[in-house]
């Protein structure tokens, strides 16, 4: 026995686990065991010295104790080959001791009810120069001081980063340091944080600074021998537009791009979902010819011509996410018409895509396998049909499509009401 999984049960009693003969675990999952203790994890790693993976998320009695108890806890993991570490969903006392661990090839600590400070002092501590995957949700640090560390540790080897649901922690400076530190980065994911947007992942923070009040916009357009019309307030709707216009020139006329999301060119998982990032950063600001999988549902700014613009140069791309974003069914077919590998699409929530576009899809990308269109609203259940009929390897998932109308299927005529019925009697006196 090398690997044990006992996640989500109750009555685990580590102390007398220990004490089987000859037992030497390399991993073991006690994720949701409410009954795991600290001095049964501590007794087990003592009889598994080759314990290399521990998963102790939710495990809220280990980390209960003293600072101190929790100091040795560390203390006692970095004595063993630990490389792969989950700490999720914990409060945690003397979480700086975790940097007493020195081989860890991939952490992962998400909701935890740990100090902003003691999250930065165990980073600044954590030796992360074998670290291959790292995973941080919700962290409550400041991100002036994670972009610190970022640009003072040695991240080399990383290759793959989570910083989801990140808040106001994850920024567009941020960014730009990840850009700049972790060259070699091969999954990035970036969900759900509304701090990144355009100027983090095209890397403008470091370019001339935009326009930002109405008459530094006004010179602009003078110069270029136009006027803004409208109202004030519609004036300031148009800023933001104007200001995009703006950048765009900018990177145009550079000779290349130094800075953002451009320079991880060994990307293939690519999350930007839930994020603030126009069409403009899928034009400009990523280049990674071997990108496998997008994510950029719930970017309401993103138009057709930009996702169309993103598959003419990432042609190897499997699986594309597009949902609640404002898609049509020309954007939609030029794309696919690009991505000859593309295996997945989801298209949920896509308001402006019809039945006839839809359907087009049978001809444009018959090597789709799955296929998601769930709550689109103007697309009925016999479009999905005919797609699956016509793609016996397609699946598709129509959870919220419309019910196609019996009196809209061909050949059917309702019957006339039936007569009504004949008059009886005279009631009687």
């Amino acid at each position: 026995l090398r690997v044990l999984d006992v996640s989500f049960n109750t009555g685990v009693d580590l102390e007398m686990l220990a004490t089987v003969p000859e037992l030497n675990l390399t991993g073991i999952n006690f994720a949701g065991c409410g009954s795991v203790t600290l001095p049964g994890l501590r007794a087990l790693l003592t009889s598994c010295p080759d314990l290399a993976t521990i998963d102790l998320s939710m495990c809220r009695r280990v980390f209960t104790g003293l600072p101190s108890s929790v100091h040795h806890l560390f203390n006692a993991m970095a004595n063993v080959k630990l490389q792969d570490l989950k700490l999720n969903l914990l409060s945690i006392a003397s979480f700086r001791s975790l940097a007493l661990i020195k081989n860890l090839k991939r952490l992962e600590v998400n909701n935890l009810d740990v100090p902003g400070a003691e999250v930065i002092q165990c980073l600044q501590d954590l030796n992360c120069d074998h670290l291959e995957y790292l995973c941080l949700k919700d962290l409550g640090a400041p991100p002036t001081e994670l972009k610190r560390i970022v640009m003072e540790k040695n991240f080399a080897r990383l290759t793959s980063l989570d910083l989801s649901c990140g808040g106001e922690t994850v920024t567009n400076g941020l960014l730009l340091a990840i850009s700049r530190k972790m060259p070699n980065l091969q999954c990035l994911r970036l969900q759900s944080n509304p701090g990144i947007s355009d100027a983090g992942v095209l890397g403008l923070s470091s370019s001339a600074s935009l326009p930002s009040t109405m008459v530094e916009i006004k010179d602009w357009l003078a110069k270029k021998n136009k006027i803004l019309l409208g109202s004030r307030q519609e004036q300031e709707i148009q800023m933001s537009k104007i200001q995009k216009e703006i950048a765009a020139e900018q990177l145009m006329e550079a000779e290349n791009l130094d800075a953002g999301l451009y320079l991880l060119n060994k990307l293939t998982e690519l999350d930007l979902s839930q994020t603030s990032i126009t069409g403009l950063s899928l034009k400009l600001g990523i280049s990674a010819p071997d990108l496998r999988k997008l994510n950029v549902e719930n970017s309401a700014e993103i138009e057709d011509s930009a996702l169309y613009d993103f598959a003419i140069r990432h042609p190897r791309l499997e699986e594309l996410r597009i949902g609640f974003t404002t898609i049509s069914d020309t954007s939609l077919i030029s794309c696919l018409s690009c991505l000859p590998r593309l295996v997945h699409l989801n298209v949920s929530s896509c308001k402006n895509l019809s039945n006839a576009g839809v359907r087009a899809i049978g001809q444009i990308a018959p090597q789709l396998k799955t296929l998601v269109l769930s709550n689109c609203q103007h697309i009925n259940m016999e479009t999905a049909r005919v797609l699956e009929t016509s793609m016996p390897n397609l699946t598709v998932h129509t959870l919220g499509l419309q019910a196609e109308r019996y009196q809209s299927m061909r050949g059917f005529h309702p019957s006339p009401p039936p007569p009504p019925p004949a008059p009886g009697p005279p009631p009687p006196f």
